[in-house]
């Protein structure tokens, strides 16, 4: 029990972090995020989505999808 306890907390702080690194790319310019494949818009969706997704995930799918990335060959 304390050991998912703690696995609970650890991800709770991850999230946390993960969340503060992305609120701080909102501080960035729009060519600085270009420049990492992302868009302003894609950053503030990530950070409107539940503490229950992993929302560093969703900003690398969210660039991917933009860049067309993700498309079947």
């Amino acid at each position: 029990m304390l050991t998912l306890i703690t696995l609970h907390i650890a991800a709770w702080i991850k999230a946390r972090r993960d969340r503060a690194a992305l609120r701080n790319l909102l501080t960035k310019d729009d060519h600085v995020l270009d420049d990492m494949g992302l868009a302003r818009f894609e950053v503030e969706e990530a950070l409107g989505l539940p503490y229950r997704f992993n929302i560093a995930e969703a900003a690398r799918n969210m660039s991917r999808r933009s860049l067309g990335l993700d498309q079947r060959l």
